[in-house]
């Protein structure tokens, strides 16, 4: 299997944290789609489109670029 590394993402990180609930947003199906396993700076781009949420279009319009560990936390005690 080959090692990736992203700023602080690797596949160890990256396992623990997709499945968490704050790294979870619920979007139409076409939003989805489009927003598929992309980069979280790509994704930011349709969700600035996404007429169904405050909080997605929130997220689009973040002035940092990044979606960190930080953040998923962070959302986590929000939520």
């Amino acid at each position: 299997m080959a090692k990736y590394e992203f700023d602080e993402w690797n596949e160890t990180s990256h396992s623990q944290y997709l499945e968490q609930i704050s790294n979870k947003i619920l979007l139409n199906k076409l939003t989805n789609i489009k927003c598929a396993n992309n980069f979280f700076s790509l994704k930011q781009e349709k969700y600035k489109e996404n007429h169904n949420s405050q909080e997605v279009k929130e997220l689009g319009n973040r002035e940092d670029k990044i979606w960190s560990k930080a953040d998923i936390e962070s959302r986590n005690k929000a939520i």
